[in-house]
């Protein structure tokens, strides 16, 4: 297990590196554009900070909202470095209080351009909230306010982005029914800031339009080869304990994956119901031999994270949790084969590495951490551990 964390960290050591820079811009305190290479992360969250180029084979620098008032590549994204008045409470539902007016404090951020035209609307996305901020001409940034709080038991909304948007947005295609209705999300600020410039006839640009992004899902077949040790252990009568040969096993499963649309796609959330059948022959100290029959469906939900080495070639790791569906396994005495104990496992963990190649073949080592397959009992454990050689081959 130890071997497999150190590869884990070895792998994210070296491929880190592998986001790859690209052609664009920065403005810099005195005004000026200046044309470089920016390390694109497909920031989830906005940026604290940015590693550039001035050329390919220059030094990486670093930039913060301090030193540039914008950068970004074109046909992706815009930041604008402003100093802006933000109350950050969470939107949380867990960690609202009573407290419904806002508390501002003033900090220079990097803020993200989502409509830009005569009237702008910009995002500041951070771990426990997303915010959202606009300006009209000849007006200063300010943040559309909206808080949820806690009265008395009863979860209450601080709408008053709503007034902020009647007030500064007249036109006659805005309608006070849909100012009403609408939610503080990226999707119905987005049409009414569009619907604003198209009612002024001005020029404007969509980043959700230019660089729209949607989960993408991969759905694969994946089989296996396995190699595991059992034993079974008898906490209050030690001779009792069996001994299992190590048994090689086949299965196979069906992988649903979903890639987020973030981060250079290289995060993604799989799902892979997989047969599986286990049988091994054991002996007792009494030398009384049994058999394990041990057949089911597990059902891993886990995270996948990749490491791009080119646009053919990736490297993965990931961990998953898993239920397991046992098919009337057991342990049986080898002569009578009367079955003994009844095998049904609990919840358990699976951490794996591998290679994808052209996003269709794969292969992939994982280790499933030590299992128990008697839960049904108090006096007997297992301890059961499998390595497994995984074929993969993307259909879609």
């Amino acid at each position: 297990m130890k071997n497999i964390l150190l590869l884990f960290l070895l792998i994210s050591n070296v491929s880190f590196s592998q986001i790859r820079f690209e052609k664009g811009y920065i403005i810099n305190n005195e005004n000026k554009k200046i044309n470089c290479f920016i390390k694109n992360i497909d920031w989830l969250n906005n940026p604290e900070e940015f590693i550039y180029k001035l050329h390919e084979s220059d030094a990486e620098r670093t930039a913060n909202p301090e030193s540039v008032i914008e950068f970004g590549i074109q046909n992706e994204f815009k930041f604008i470095s402003r100093t802006v008045k933000i109350d950050k409470s969470s939107q949380k539902l867990s960690d609202i209080n009573n407290e419904n007016d806002p508390i501002f404090i003033e900090e220079r951020l990097f803020l993200k351009t989502i409509v830009e035209g005569r009237a702008n609307l910009y995002m500041f996305a951070k771990k426990n909230a997303t915010i959202y901020f606009y300006n009209i001409p000849d007006k200063e940034i300010v943040q559309l306010f909206f808080k949820e709080y806690n009265i008395g038991n009863s979860i209450k909304k601080n709408e008053t982005f709503k007034k902020q948007l009647f007030t500064d947005l007249k036109c006659v295609s805005i309608k006070i029914p849909f100012i009403n209705k609408m939610e503080y999300s990226k999707k119905d600020l987005v049409k009414i800031f569009t619907d604003y410039n198209q009612c002024n006839n001005d020029n404007f640009i969509d980043f959700t339009k230019i660089n729209k992004k949607k989960l993408e899902f991969n759905f694969s077949l994946r089989p296996r080869i396995s190699h595991s040790s059992i034993s079974v252990i008898n906490s209050s009568i030690k001779s009792s304990s069996i001994y299992f040969d190590d048994a090689t096993s086949f299965g196979i499963g069906i992988e649903s994956e979903f890639i987020f649309p973030f981060n250079k796609n290289k995060w993604s959330l799989i799902f892979e119901p997989t047969y599986q059948k286990t049988s091994s022959k054991g002996i007792r100290n009494n030398n009384t031999e049994y058999n394990l029959e041990y057949s089911s469906i597990e059902i891993p939900v886990g995270i996948r994270h990749y490491f791009f080495l080119n646009n053919n070639s990736k490297l993965f790791i990931n961990g998953s949790i898993y239920f397991d569906a046992n098919l009337n396994s057991g342990i049986y005495d080898a002569k009578s084969g009367f079955r003994l104990l009844k095998v049904n496992s609990g919840i358990f963990t699976g951490f794996g590495t591998g290679y994808k190649f052209k996003d269709t073949y794969s292969i992939e080592i994982r280790y499933f951490s030590n299992k128990d397959i008697l839960t049904d009992y108090v006096l007997f454990a297992s301890d059961f551990s499998t390595i497994s050689l995984i074929l993969g081959f993307t259909l879609f």
